[in-house]
């Protein structure tokens, strides 16, 4: 068995096979930070969304993120575990970050709802600057725009200022 970008993606230097990679490829390496809204999964990273970041790497190198974490106890812990994971890309995270509780700040039909606190922790974050040696990047935000997604994991991305799109 031989090895080769189709089985280690992270080895193919941003030249891809699949489309769906290239495509994705050229969303990421397109912006200079991120705000990763993530749940947390059996004390953990969610897999698919780690996969989906394993499946680059020169792509996110150097760039700037921040977290929006959600679960029993706000998703910190999954927050914690992708602090090293992203440093290996040598991002740069904004250590401030949203944690929602799956039982406080969430209404029973999934509605976001976020607890007054929550606007603190936002603010705390609003106007962080994150330099690093490829991105210097202004993330902008408040707990409604923050929170709003959280319950559909996933990755958003800021083009300077406070402009953003989803990345799906």
């Amino acid at each position: 068995m031989s090895t080769s970008a189709a089985t280690l993606p992270t080895m193919a230097g941003g030249h891809y096979d699949d489309a769906r990679v290239t495509a994705w490829s050229e969303r990421i390496g397109a912006v200079d930070a991120f705000v990763f809204i993530t749940a947390e999964y059996n004390h953990g990273i969610p897999g698919a969304f780690k996969n989906a970041v394993d499946l680059l790497a020169p792509e996110w190198a150097g760039k700037c993120v921040r977290f929006v974490s959600y679960g029993a106890v706000g998703g910190v812990r999954a927050v914690e575990q992708w602090r090293p994971v992203l440093a290996n890309f040598s991002m740069v995270d904004i250590r401030s970050q949203v944690t929602l509780s799956n039982f406080t700040d969430f209404e029973p039909d999934g509605a976001v709802s976020p607890a007054a606190r929550h606007s603190e922790s936002a603010r705390a974050a609003r106007g962080a600057r994150c330099r690093s040696s490829s991105s210097a990047a202004r993330l902008e935000t408040d707990t409604a725009s923050v929170a709003a997604p959280a319950r559909e994991q996933g990755v958003e991305q800021w083009q300077g200022g406070s402009d953003h799109q989803r990345i799906s």
